[in-house]
């Protein structure tokens, strides 16, 4: 959400600057995002004259966007002292009130602003907030998205690069549909629906979330896939951790056929490092039954953390993950580890552009009997794509987007059979809510 904010000096100054190099520095740090220093520099200038209410402004910004909450309401409640109209100071108070959760006093100094009738940026800012407070104080809060998918998919089988591979008997020329790449094209739709219900103050709530996803192949009938998905359990949020915990269920057709019935349960938990960065760490545990091949039912447990780091309209996350599926025959049971990276940029117009990166290295536990060796699997995935919001609805409550993309695949193995590329280019219509 973005906030106004004019260059002109908010008041007239008590005496001139005594600290003048600590103002600006103060400035030129907040300006490159280096919160901490920004507020060290402006206590300095502050210390040499209190009563600059200039100061007294910025030195509260930069307390607001090191995470301090406290200080800068501390530091906006003086200014509103000495200029009780300073609509741009209450504007700013609001805004720390609720962080802190103090959503009955942030709307009445919303409120307070709007009596001003601000320019129209600024009221618009405002109304989006006090949406935003209404959310926050619902007891019921549903949201969702309803997508429709299109994917060119150049090896849907992922069938291997040669189709020759080495066994114990030999050189085995494969026949069927796997022995060589087949390429088609993939229909998606995707529904999505989530209910939190939270108690007054938001630290605690109770999320229910269901999805439904099916992908129609256009020649490859045998691919065709629905997907049921249902999770629920309760959070515990504070300003700086978030811990959540859930049941999930999940049942997949492949073909019109019982494939793969699953539940489970997980915990994620959050820590908010500062504004910009924060950490999670995941477990999660699934019982899987393979309706079509009692050898492959298997107890999965993963372990996975990375951070999230956020720099004005730059957005990178990573994680590293840890799977360890014990299956009912060996030859299916696999320690896997994995690394991803993924950078998103905002960019004008509505638009943003993303780039990933994930390695995955599978070592399996069973010996297959054709092959007789080890079997390890490397697999890369990069990817990029742009998105575009096309709507939004005034309270960013609702947006529709669309979002192209393309995937490349190479998968290497010890066994020529699991050694395969692919490319995978999709777009997505998607409408949240």
């Amino acid at each position: 959400m973005t906030l106004i904010i004019l260059a002109a000096p908010l008041f007239g100054t008590s005496r001139p600057l005594a600290a003048e190099n600590p103002l600006q520095a103060g400035k030129s740090y907040f300006d490159q995002g280096k919160f901490d220093l920004a507020h060290e520099a402006l206590l300095e200038a502050f210390k040499s004259d209190p009563g600059n209410l200039d100061i007294s402004f910025y030195l509260g910004r930069a307390a607001f966007e090191k995470g301090d909450y406290e200080a800068a309401v501390m530091t906006f409640d003086r200014i509103l002292i000495m200029n009780p109209d300073a609509s741009r100071v209450k504007l700013e108070l609001a805004r720390s009130y609720l962080k802190l959760g103090a959503t009955d006093t942030a709307r009445q100094y919303f409120q307070e602003v709007l009596a001003t009738d601000p320019p129209a940026a600024v009221r618009a800012n405002v109304e989006k907030y006090l949406a935003t407070i209404q959310t926050l104080t619902k007891k019921h809060y549903f949201s969702g998205l309803v997508a429709l998918g299109y994917d060119f998919n150049d090896n849907v089988r992922s069938a291997p690069i040669s189709e020759t591979v080495k066994t114990v008997i030999g050189d085995v020329t494969l026949v069927g549909p796997t022995s060589t790449p087949q390429h088609d094209q993939i229909f998606s739709t995707t529904v999505a629906l989530n209910h939190v219900y939270s108690d007054q103050d938001r630290s605690r709530s109770w999320k229910t979330s269901g999805m439904v996803y099916n992908a129609l192949y256009g020649k490859q009938h045998d691919l065709d896939v629905s997907f049921f998905n249902l999770s629920t359990g309760p959070a515990w949020r504070s300003e700086s951790f978030l811990l959540e915990l859930y049941g999930t269920a999940s049942y997949l057709n492949l073909d019109d056929d019982r494939y793969l019935g699953s539940i489970g349960a997980g915990a994620t938990a959050t820590f908010v490092i500062d504004p910009r960065l924060s950490v999670s760490v995941q477990l999660q545990l699934s019982d899987n039954n393979y309706f079509q091949d009692a050898n492959r039912d298997a107890f999965t447990t993963t372990v996975a953390a990375g951070p999230v780091l956020t720099l004005d309209k730059n957005r990178l996350s990573a994680t590293i993950s840890l799977t360890d599926e014990n299956a009912t025959h060996d030859v299916y049971s696999f320690l896997r580890t994995g690394a991803g990276l993924r950078y998103d940029r905002q960019l004008t117009a509505d638009l943003a552009l993303f780039a990933s990166g994930r390695y995955r290295e599978t070592n399996y536990e069973g010996v297959e009997a054709l092959f007789d060796k080890d079997r390890l699997d490397k697999i890369w995935d990069m990817g990029v794509g742009i998105t575009k919001v096309m709507w939004r609805s005034a309270t960013q409550q609702r947006q529709l987007s669309v979002q192209l993309s393309h995937t490349y695949t190479d998968a290497n193995s010890t066994i020529d059979l699991y050694t395969y590329e692919k490319n995978v280019t999709a777009t997505l219509l998607q409408f949240a809510f």
